[in-house]
């Protein structure tokens, strides 16, 4: 990796399927702690989250709705509990 993110905590929504899971794996690869998102695939997020295991990427599997603002506190809060206080939060104005 070019660039590390050592001490980095990492939310990726979606980070089950696609492109959220690319991105989250590229974030773990290069050093920060992430927290799998899901909301619908029990099974699929379980077996991503087995592929964050296998890589030794500190990570946590946080199963919550973002389109609601209590979903998006409940994966802030997850993450928090189990990873570390993210460094950034962008919120609605």
């Amino acid at each position: 990796m070019p660039f590390s993110l050592e001490g980095h905590v990492a939310i990726v929504t979606g980070s089950s399927a696609g492109l959220g899971k690319v991105i989250a794996l590229t974030l773990g690869k290069a050093g920060a702690k992430v927290a799998v998102n899901y909301f619908n695939n029990d099974a699929r997020a379980e077996r991503v989250f087995a592929e964050f295991k296998e890589a030794n990427i500190p990570s946590a599997l946080v199963k919550a709705d973002v389109v609601s603002e209590e979903g998006v506190d409940h994966l802030f809060r997850e993450t928090e509990a189990k990873l570390g206080k993210p460094q950034y939060r962008f919120s609605r104005a």
